[in-house]
C-alpha cells in the first residue's frame, strides 16, 4: 500500500515541475521564429549571404525547434543548449555585419523567462531520487 507521505511527495514534485504560463508564450514565439528561420533557409535571400549560410541557418533553426520542445517539457538541457545557440548566432551575425536588435531581443526574452525556472526543470542525466 502506498503511504500518504509518498503521495504528498509525488504531488509536490508534480507541482514543482508544472509548466509556468510564461513558457507557453515563449515556446510559441520560439517555435514560430524557428519555423520562419527554417523557411528562410530555402529562400534566395539566405544564399546571398554565402553558400554556407543556408545550411547553417537550417541547422540553427532545427536546434532552436528542439530546444523549444525541451523547454515545453521542462528540460534543463534545453536552456543551456539554447544559450549556446544564442551566443553562436550573435557571433555569426556580428561577423557578417547582419546583427540587428531583433536578433538579440527575442532569444534574450526566452532565456530571461527560462533561467529562473531551472530548479523546477528535469535533468535527464540525474537520478530521480537525488
Amino acid at each position: 500500500m502506498v503511504s500518504e507521505k509518498k503521495i504528498e511527495q509525488a504531488e509536490q514534485q508534480a507541482g514543482e515541475k508544472k509548466r509556468p504560463p510564461s513558457f507557453i508564450i515563449v515556446c510559441l514565439v520560439g517555435t514560430i521564429g524557428s519555423v520562419l528561420g527554417l523557411m528562410l533557409t530555402f529562400s534566395s535571400a539566405s544564399s546571398l549571404v554565402g553558400t554556407w549560410y543556408p545550411p547553417y541557418l537550417g541547422f540553427s533553426a532545427i536546434i532552436g525547434l528542439i530546444c523549444m520542445g525541451g523547454l515545453w517539457t521542462m528540460q534543463k538541457w534545453s536552456v543551456y543548449t539554447y544559450l549556446g545557440l544564442f551566443i553562436i548566432n550573435q557571433a555569426v551575425f556580428l561577423l557578417l555585419e547582419k546583427w540587428t536588435i531583433l536578433s538579440l531581443v527575442i532569444p534574450l526574452i526566452v532565456l530571461i523567462v527560462a533561467f529562473p525556472h531551472l530548479k523546477k526543470m528535469t535533468n535527464p542525466f540525474q537520478a530521480e531520487d537525488e
